[in-house]
């Protein structure tokens, strides 16, 4: 009987923070998925801008080079012409799980499940009893900077209704409990990033176990946002504009608090798949500690590298194909 295959995409995670995690002892789940695995560095051989992941997601699930499958803009993914992973899978007669893929394109036809990435406008869920949970996910994706997200209550009512149907687990149930309890004495909001991150994984679970795809892919973007924002909380010592302590208190190991939740969710996902399951972490990100200090907004940059390369570092669980 063929493998099963999970392509797990934790965007922009850094090969240099996950070592050093590792080493401390922080990041264990990783560990185990690192020590029983195969592990690979490769070049994306592309220079800037075309480094950024909507553009590199887009060549690991087509095959296709930026030069050859051209799609350079977050949102344009469905113009792309070639098949993709899933869709080659699916013509096989197999089943997919496609779960939030950054820009991608499937073919209407498709055998499986297709939820895209929260910042699509051009491309809708398949089939469509994923509709509810894409658009309250979307909504809360692109109004992240406001105070209150513009919801009523019946969107919150359709909101339950779909997860209680879809594997709405007790334990992200507390989760939101205690994140609620938090931000109403004014702290740990920019952790809510999580909670997002938990609906999803439950969502993934509750089809994954119905379908028992061929194929399913899993993607977050949650510890790219904590980079791209505390960097600077992590590593002050690197930056001319300095944190205050007051914001230390809060936001010091709010990169670290991104990487433990990634483990966290490693391991359950290990778990699910079982031993015969082909677990594939595939992630990028540019190292180094140069460039941006802060954008307009007083918001904190990660370091950029100004080297043409990126990196991905490919775990592959048990033994190769």
């Amino acid at each position: 009987m063929p493998h099963q295959v999970i392509l797990l995409e934790l965007n922009e995670l850094s090969p240099a923070l996950m070592d050093r995690f590792m080493r401390q002892g922080k990041l264990p789940h990783f560990q185990r998925l690192r020590d029983e695995s195969r592990v690979y560095v490769s070049d994306a051989e592309e220079e800037q801008p075309n480094l950024e992941p909507w553009i590199q997601w887009v060549t690991v699930h087509s095959g296709l080079s930026f030069a050859e499958h051209g799609i350079y803009h977050l949102g344009d993914g469905h113009k792309l012409a070639r098949k993709c992973l899933w869709d080659l899978v699916s013509d096989s007669g197999r089943p997919v799980w496609v779960c939030g893929s950054m820009n991608l394109r499937f073919d209407p036809s498709i055998n499986g499940y297709v939820l895209p990435d929260p910042w699509t406008t051009n491309v809708v869920p398949h089939p469509v009893e994923l509709a509810p949970y894409f658009q309250f996910v979307q909504r809360n994706v692109q109004e992240y900077t406001a105070d209150r997200v513009p919801f009523s209550m019946s969107d919150y009512l359709k909101f339950l209704a779909f997860m209680m149907k879809h594997g709405l687990s007790l334990s992200t149930v507390a989760a939101i409990v205690k994140q609620l309890a938090s931000e109403r004495r004014g702290k740990a909001r920019w952790k809510r990033a999580a909670i997002l991150d938990r609906l999803q994984w439950d969502v993934f679970r509750a089809v994954y176990r119905k379908i028992q795809p061929a194929l399913a892919t899993f993607f977050l973007n949650s510890t790219a946002h904590f980079q791209h924002v505390y960097w600077r909380n992590m590593e002050p010592e690197h930056f001319t504009i300095k944190p205050t302590e007051q914001e230390q208190k809060e936001y010091a190991d709010a990169v670290l608090f991104g990487y433990q939740a990634m483990d966290n969710l490693v391991g359950r996902m290990l778990k699910l798949a079982g031993p015969d399951t082909y677990v594939i972490l595939r992630h990028g990100k540019r190292g180094g500690r140069c460039g941006a200090e802060a954008s307009g907004t007083g918001r904190r940059e990660p370091p950029r590298d100004v080297r043409r390369t990126k990196r991905f570092r490919s775990f592959r669980r048990l033994s190769d194909f």
